[in-house]
């Protein structure tokens, strides 16, 4: 059995191409979903009497759905893209800046307080939330070292 540190830089290796093909096809599947939004609401424009009948609080709700809906299958699609094709615009080939992971573990690190005000019970999901955000910030941190320490050693 190899040592901590051989287990966690080996952890660390870049996946398969083929790995990154089926999962940026998952990925695709999955962001096809959001788009069926705005045709439920289409559908639910066209079956009645047109939305005359709902008050505007409910029309509102039933846009931003759509364009949430939207919004997401788009970004899910793009991130699809570029994992099927294997481009990334960054340079050390992540599909996200280390900016924008630090900006995910510092929401991530939050969301249990706010959790917490809403449902006291979801105190459990504390180290859920806690541990991908710390997973954010040391992939964060690893990925924005320049190159050549890259290769001296594992994380932490």
């Amino acid at each position: 059995m190899g040592s901590r540190s051989e287990e966690t830089a080996k952890l660390l290796e870049p996946a398969p191409r083929s790995y990154e093909i089926v999962a940026g096809c998952v990925l695709a599947g999955f962001a096809l979903l959001p788009f069926l939004l705005p045709l439920a609401i289409c559908d639910r424009f066209i079956s009645q009497p047109g939305w005359s009948h709902l008050p505007l609080s409910q029309r509102i709700d039933d846009l931003t759905w759509a364009g949430g809906g939207l919004a997401l299958g788009l970004m899910l699609i793009l991130l699809a893209v570029r994992m099927i094709l294997g481009k990334s615009p960054r340079r050390d080939g992540g599909l996200f800046s280390p900016g924008f992971l630090r900006i995910c573990g510092v929401v991530l690190a939050l969301m249990p307080f706010v959790l917490l005000l809403v449902r006291p019970w979801m105190v459990l999901k504390t180290a859920l939330f806690w541990s991908t955000s710390a997973a954010c910030f040391a992939l964060a941190s690893r990925r924005s070292e320049p190159a050549a320490t890259k290769d001296s050693g594992p994380i932490g």
